[in-house]
C-alpha cells in the first residue's frame, strides 16, 4: 500500500513492525520471519531506486504477470516475445560482450521482486535461475 504511493518511510516502518511481531511470535528461524525480513529489504531496495527505475520495475512486473498468463494458456513462445510477436529485447546481446562480466543470475529461493530489481539494475530483460554451484555457467 505505502509502496504503491512511494511513501517509503511509512512502508519501511510498517514492514519493521511486521518483522518485530513475527520475531516475537515465531522466533528468529521461522520462515515467516525470513519472509518479513525479505519484504523489508525489498522496500529498502525500492527506496534506493530512481523513479524511472521504479517505473521500469513496475512494467517488468506487469510483463511478468502477462508472461505467466500466457504460459498458463499454453502460449509460451508469446511469453518470450512481445504481445505482437516481436523480440522482447530490442538489441541483441553479443556473447563476446559477456566474456568479462559476471553473469546476472537468480537463485531458486530468491523472490521474483529481487530478480526483477536485479534485472532493472543490470538493464537486462531476463536472467537464468541457477543453483549456487552453477553461478558462473
Amino acid at each position: 500500500m505505502h509502496e504503491e504511493r512511494e511513501d517509503f518511510l511509512a512502508a519501511r516502518k510498517a514492514h519493521q513492525e511486521v518483522l518485530a511481531i513475527q520475531r516475537k511470535l515465531r522466533g528468529e528461524r521461522h520462515w515467516q520471519v525470513a519472509d518479513a525480513g525479505l519484504a523489508l529489504e525489498g522496500v529498502e531496495r525500492l527506496a534506493r531506486l530512481e523513479p524511472a527505475e521504479r517505473r521500469w520495475l513496475r512494467e517488468a512486473e506487469q510483463l511478468n504477470e502477462r508472461g505467466v498468463q500466457l504460459y498458463q494458456q499454453g502460449k509460451v513462445t508469446m511469453a518470450l516475445a512481445g504481445d505482437d510477436g516481436t523480440a522482447a529485447h530490442p538489441e541483441p546481446i553479443i556473447a563476446y560482450d559477456l566474456l568479462h562480466r559476471e553473469p546476472i543470475t537468480a537463485f531458486p529461493w530468491e523472490s521474483c521482486r529481487t530478480a526483477a530489481e536485479r534485472m532493472a539494475q543490470a538493464g537486462v530483460g531476463r536472467l537464468p535461475v541457477v543453483a549456487p554451484e552453477d553461478r558462473r555457467r
